[in-house]
């Protein structure tokens, strides 16, 4: 930074005035990178958004996204387990019909 920009930070009074003066230089250096470099600055900014997207080539479905998350034998993934033994998906929609006889009669 130059001695200026030093003394105007050093002398201002309050926080605010020092952050803004940090961040005013700071993007005013960005600035001028990019105006003196537009395409490197475009073609780096390309290879890292290819770097960071290219995991997602790598990313593995899980048939059931709730084992990924809970623990190990944890009582709602057994009481999950044991539900769908007992009540198969495959057996189409199973449902009930009850008829409340009057308790009084």
């Amino acid at each position: 930074m130059s001695e200026k920009k030093t003394e105007q930070i050093k002398s201002s009074s309050s926080i605010q005035e020092k952050v803004e003066a940090v961040l005013a230089s700071g993007f005013g250096r960005w600035g001028s990178i990019l105006t003196h470099n537009p395409h490197k600055v475009f073609w780096i900014s390309l290879l890292v958004f290819i770097m960071f997207s290219g995991g997602m080539s790598q990313r593995a479905a899980f048939p059931d996204e709730s084992e990924i998350w809970t623990p190990k034998n944890n009582p709602s993934m057994i009481a999950s387990k044991r539900q769908k033994e007992m009540f198969p998906s495959e057996g189409g929609f199973i449902g009930l019909l009850f008829e409340v006889n009057d308790p009084i009669a």
